[in-house]
């Protein structure tokens, strides 16, 4: 499948490749009609960005990648298959690939096994749904943990907080502006700071001591909304809280 093949480069991938492989997913069905000119103005990108993509997933050119799609779509139609369900698959594809590179993730589980205390910030609804979930995960196995409702308690319990402590902040774009002070309080009294952020550079990223990432791929919908899945972030809860049974022997 078209995701196993992003999946197996995913790591050589820069933010270019990841905006281009984004429209294709998001155009997956047109993509076998749609030239390499025009896609490359789609992404707002060169020709030359394209054709290099096509050469890291490991085809001869944007033609092959065409014509492979072109294939793909033509099974899932003729099997049934939507085929709007590939990009789900390759967010949470792509998000566990990169968990299993990501030499911090055990060192996450080791801080949540030994910090006194551990407190959730998520910046959004979506990111508090998600720290809601990450809360009740974890309540399942005895660990507890606080989820923090706003910008103002956030800032508030950085002021009592210390070493023994872990903080995990969730964030889809990584954006620290409302909350910076809070952060680099934390810093300042050696808190224990785990970042969750959709893929690439960002402020928050840059400031945690550790650093999760959720792969995301945003659909332009007709209104010109941008819709966000959350499903990778979820899925890191799931990985998290798995890793932690594991590693306390509760399974």
């Amino acid at each position: 499948m078209f995701s196993d093949k992003m999946n197996k480069v995913y790591n050589q991938l820069n933010e270019t490749d990841l905006l281009i492989l984004s429209v294709i997913l998001r155009n997956f069905e047109k993509i076998p009609t749609i030239g390499v000119e025009e896609l490359a103005r789609m992404c707002n990108t060169s020709r030359t960005s394209v054709l290099r993509i096509s050469k890291k997933l490991e085809f001869s050119g944007y033609g092959e990648l065409r014509n492979y799609i072109k294939w793909e779509v033509d099974k899932a139609s003729s099997n049934g298959f939507a085929s709007s369900i590939t990009p789900v698959e390759t967010e949470t594809e792509c998000t566990i690939s990169e968990l299993k590179n990501n030499k911090q993730f055990e060192e996450v589980v080791e801080k949540i096994i030994s910090a006194k205390r551990i407190f959730i910030y998520g910046t959004g609804q979506a990111q508090r749904n998600c720290a809601n979930e990450i809360q009740r995960l974890f309540m399942q196995a005895g660990k507890y943990m606080f989820v923090i409702k706003a910008t103002a308690e956030f800032q508030l319990l950085s002021e009592e907080l210390n070493e023994d402590d872990l903080v995990f902040v969730i964030s889809l774009s990584g954006e620290i502006e409302r909350f910076k002070d809070a952060l680099h309080l934390l810093k300042m009294k050696k808190t224990a700071i785990v970042s969750i952020t959709s893929f690439g550079n960002n402020l928050l990223a840059a400031e945690a001591d550790y650093r999760l990432y959720a792969v995301t791929l945003p659909i332009q919908m007709k209104n010109n909304k941008l819709h966000n899945s959350f499903v990778s972030f979820f899925a890191i809860a799931e990985f998290l809280f798995r890793s932690y049974l594991e590693r306390t022997e509760l399974i």
